[in-house]
């Protein structure tokens, strides 16, 4: 998992650790990354994907297991 972390973020700011059902969910200054551990996946959600912005300072999980993220141009919902 290491060797695709390199490959894949870019971050070099980690704003906010989130864990919920054993997946480890990072705000980050290269957007969301989402990493299971068990699954031995990882994602990674950008502006290019969608996000007003990769500079994401917060994550907040909902009540129906989607992922608000706070960037610096605005909230995105990801589901």
């Amino acid at each position: 998992i290491i060797a695709t972390w390199a490959a894949t973020a870019a971050a070099q700011s980690v704003w906010r650790i989130a864990v919920d059902d054993g997946e480890l969910w990072l705000a980050t200054d290269a957007g969301v990354i989402q990493l299971d551990a068990q699954a031995r996946r990882l994602r990674q959600w950008t502006a290019a994907d969608g996000l007003p912005s990769s500079s994401v300072a917060d994550l907040l999980s909902t009540r129906h297991g989607e992922w608000l993220a706070a960037t610096s141009q605005g909230p995105a919902l990801l589901r």
